[in-house]
This record gives C-alpha cells, sequence and structure tokens, in this order.
C-alpha cells in the first residue's frame, strides 16, 4: 500500500517492502514520476518481515535499490537515507539521468537488504512506476525560442545590476579611503605641532568640542593616542549636538544630552595616566542666570560634578 506526499517540492511516494516465504504478485501503486523532476523523485519504504518492522541502519545493513524501464534502462541506488531505523523507514531518490532515460515507460522495482558481517540477504517484493513525459517538453520551438530570450534578457539585465552594483562598492570604498585620509591629515596636524619642539612642555591643549565638531574624527581615540605618550597638557571637556552637517550646538555634558561619548573620552585619559589640567568647557545659561554668553556657572558646575562622577566610577570598575 502507498500514498503520495506533495511536501513543498518533493513527491514522496510511500510504500511497504516485505519479505514473505511465498510468491506475491507485482505492487502496482499507481506511482508517476515526470521526467523533468530533479532530486524530488522520493521513494519511501517500510521494511517489514511478516507484519513486523525490521530495525535496520547503516551499522547492520547495507541495503540497495534497483530499478528497471521496460525500454531496457536501468541503475542501482546505493545512496540510502535511514529515516526512522526503529521502524524500518528508508528513502531513496531516483537519479534524474535514469528518468529521463526512462520517459513514457513503467518502472520496476525491488529493494535488496544486506545483513552487515554476515552472508544473509533478503530481496524484498517488487513494486513498479511510471515515468511520464512533462508537458513543458511538448512546448513549441518558437516559444521556446521566445523564453529562451526573455532568459538571456534577463541575464543581460542582472549583469548590468551587478556591474551598476560593483561600481557602487567601488564608490564607497573611495569614500571610505578619502575619509581615512582625511583622518589621517588631522591627526598629523597635531603630530606636527608636538614634534616642532621636543619638549615635555610642548603639549596640546585639546577641546573635546572643537576636536569632536568634525563628525570624522574619533575624539577619544585621537586623545588616547597622544594622552599616552604625554601630549596633552590640558583638557576642555564638554559636549556638543550635531543637527546637519557641519552644524551643531553646545549640549549638557552628559553623553545622552550631545554627540560624543564623554564615558569614551574620560576613559581614554584614565587608561593614558592623564594627570593634567581637566576642566569642563562653557556652560548653557539655566534656571535664570544671565551672564556672558557660554559661561553659565551652574551648567559648568553640572559638567564638573558629572565628569567627577565618570572618573570615579571608571577608576572603580578598573579595581
Amino acid at each position: 500500500m502507498s500514498s503520495m506526499d506533495i511536501d513543498g517540492i518533493y513527491k514522496n511516494a510511500k510504500l511497504v517492502a516485505s519479505d514473505t516465504p511465498y510468491l506475491k504478485p507485482l505492487s502496482d501503486e499507481q506511482i508517476v514520476f515526470y521526467n523533468l523532476d530533479v532530486n524530488t523523485a522520493i521513494l519511501t519504504f517500510q521494511v517489514k518481515k511478516d507484519k513486523y518492522p525490521l530495525q535496520i541502519s547503516s551499522l547492520n545493513s547495507d541495503i540497495d535499490l534497483y530499478v528497471e524501464s521496460e525500454n531496457g534502462s536501468h541503475t542501482s541506488l546505493t545512496k540510502v537515507e535511514y529515516i526512522d531505523p526503529i521502524n524500518g523507514i528508508i528513502r531513496f531518490v531516483i537519479d534524474r539521468d535514469f528518468l529521463k532515460a526512462s520517459t513514457d515507460t513503467w518502472v520496476n522495482g525491488q529493494v535488496r537488504v544486506k545483513a552487515v558481517g554476515r552472508p544473509d540477504t533478503v530481496i524484498l517484493n517488487e513494486f513498479r512506476f511510471y515515468v511520464k513525459d512533462a508537458l513543458i517538453n511538448k512546448i513549441g520551438a518558437d516559444i521556446k525560442v521566445k523564453y529562451i530570450r526573455q532568459i538571456d534578457d534577463l541575464i543581460e539585465e542582472a549583469e548590468k545590476r551587478l556591474i551598476a552594483a560593483s561600481a557602487g562598492i567601488e564608490n564607497v570604498e573611495n569614500i571610505q579611503l578619502s575619509f581615512n585620509s582625511f583622518i589621517s591629515e588631522q591627526k598629523q596636524d597635531l603630530e606636527k605641532i608636538v614634534n616642532l619642539v621636543d619638549s615635555p612642555s610642548n603639549t596640546l591643549c585639546i577641546c573635546t568640542g572643537s576636536l569632536g565638531s568634525r563628525v570624522e574624527n574619533d575624539v577619544a581615540k585621537i586623545i588616547g593616542d597622544f594622552a599616552k605618550r604625554g601630549k596633552i597638557g590640558a583638557i576642555h571637556a564638554r559636549n556638543i549636538k550635531f543637527t546637519g552637517e557641519k552644524q551643531f550646538y553646545e549640549s549638557a555634558h552628559l553623553s545622552k544630552c550631545g554627540s560624543l561619548d564623554m564615558y569614551a573620552i574620560m576613559k581614554a585619559l584614565y587608561d593614558a595616566d592623564f594627570d593634567g589640567y581637566l576642566r569642563p568647557d562653557h556652560g548653557r545659561m539655566i534656571w535664570g542666570e544671565e551672564g556672558r554668553a557660554g559661561y553659565g556657572l551652574y551648567d559648568r558646575a553640572l559638567g564638573v560634578a558629572y565628569l567627577n562622577g565618570l572618573w570615579e566610577a571608571i577608576d572603580k570598575n578598573n579595581k
């Protein structure tokens, strides 16, 4: 007895193959495959002895399937999948070349089971299936040419898109090279300053807001590089918030209030054992304060407290 399952694009014919001591007629289960099936024509067997499934696996069995068309085409399928060894369920995939060679014919098949390490071999009952010629093979030559041209057009369009995509990647790479070149120039300018005079007194006063006003600059990394060499004498630490290309304003000092990572900047100084001058830079006019623009006392006091808090947290995390 068998059933045909369509699981996705797989056509799975299920049969029972029995080892019986008496002559059994050829099993005709009305199974049909097509000559264009590729890795989808599947035969699944439950191998039984009398009424009970045989427990088979690659450890105790050597199994193959022999199939022969009425036109003389034949093959032996040795690649077997053990789907459920306890219940004796195995599976074979019918070879595409055999299906093509067996077009519009009945095919007889038989499973051979040989015990591993013993001379015991059993041939199970015969079954058969039909291989039909797929309707698409009957399409006229003019239509085939039309479809071939459509496929050629599709390939040509795909090639154009691949070329465009490759060009896009090259543009991105060029932009990255320009970006890296710009960063290199920024750092080289700072290098020229510290190398003008070889003295511990010749150091940089870095304002994080000014350095960070170019979004391309990795402020924490630049500060860390120079601080480790003792080339930073003072830090003006403040945050800025970008609102567009080359547009920003001075924000509160907290990282979440601006576009700079103040924690990363302070950690870069800590990791470099920086012991120079550090101050919050600029402050907003808050809480009704009036005075010189950019030098709000309350906001700078909040900045001092925040920077001290970051330093203490970093120090404790490193102990």
